[in-house]
């Protein structure tokens, strides 16, 4: 009995320097992991975008978001996962909705299927940052109004923003409202 106490001891005395040596050892990890993680989410848009629940229409300015549309857009409206922004006389509008990265690129591939059919085209374009964007052109309601999707994945998850305007709509404005939302911080 008296050997096994003394035996917890010793223990517990060579116990207290190699926890502090393990504590060490990953604070030390531990400082050294941020600038690594840092450097794998440089340049990608912030974590919050894509968390359940976050409200997109704080993820810009609603100043930010009518000189990128080019339409005089009312505040945004936050229902069901999206923000819509729409113009008061409800002809043009752009809707912000984030997916995970499985359903995005899931969505991305069916619209790539569709392409050529019931007048849909989607075709690959470039995105900073984005390791994948697909932009498709729909019909909208009158024979004079587009639609298009703008699709942009990254790392985090899929970006989708869509944009409906009477007459053309160019790629140039849905990419200007994605790089407002998706700015890096």
């Amino acid at each position: 009995m008296i050997a096994r106490r003394q035996q917890r001891r010793d223990y517990g005395r060579h116990a207290k320097p190699a926890l502090a040596l393990a504590a060490l050892t990953i604070a030390c990890a531990a400082a050294s992991v941020p600038p690594a993680a840092a450097a794998v989410t440089a340049g990608q848009p912030p974590g919050a975008l894509f968390r359940p629940g976050y409200d997109l229409c704080h993820a810009a300015s609603l100043a930010a978001i009518r000189r990128a549309g080019g339409q005089h857009y009312k505040p945004g409206a936050f229902v069901h996962g999206q923000c819509t922004w729409e113009r008061s006389d409800l002809t043009a509008g752009i809707v912000l909705s984030t997916h995970p990265t499985r359903v995005g690129k899931a969505l991305m591939r069916m619209f790539k299927a569709q392409s050529g059919k019931q007048h849909i085209v989607a075709r690959t374009i470039e995105v900073p940052r984005a390791t994948r964007a697909l932009l498709v052109t729909l019909p909208a309601g009158a024979s004079t109004q587009r639609s298009k999707y703008l699709f942009a994945a990254y790392r985090r998850g899929v970006i989708q923003v869509n944009m409906t305007a009477p007459n053309s709509l160019s790629a140039k404005r849905l990419k200007a409202v994605l790089s407002v939302v998706a700015r890096a911080r």
